[in-house]
């Protein structure tokens, strides 16, 4: 299958998935996962990050955080954003943080 295709099948899925709601960026390694089959958890992370990039970039999500269950919108570029996403997600030795996410923009 095309990579473009997996690409866009993989987006549409997070964002049909994230719709109304706020979602955690723990989902979308999962949807990588499911879509490209990949098992190196390197590829998973790279993929993910290009996903949220894309994501980002077209204003189809808003990064942020759940705080006091209300989603606060992080104030920082696009570039920032990834920055810290990968940070974390490198940092913690972990999934990425269940409390960070988006909101359908």
């Amino acid at each position: 299958m095309d990579k473009d295709i997996l690409f866009e099948k993989t987006k549409l899925a997070i964002l049909a998935y994230c719709i109304e709601d706020w979602t955690s960026l723990y989902f979308v390694p999962s949807f990588v996962e499911q879509f490209y089959r990949f098992e190196d958890s390197e590829l998973i992370k790279i993929k993910s990050l290009a996903i949220i990039k894309n994501l980002l970039d077209e204003k189809l999500v808003v990064a942020g955080d759940l705080i006091n269950n209300k989603f606060i919108p992080w104030k920082m570029s696009i570039n920032e954003t990834l920055k810290r996403i990968k940070s974390d997600w490198e940092n913690l030795l972990k999934d990425l943080v269940v409390l960070h996410g988006f909101f359908p923009a």
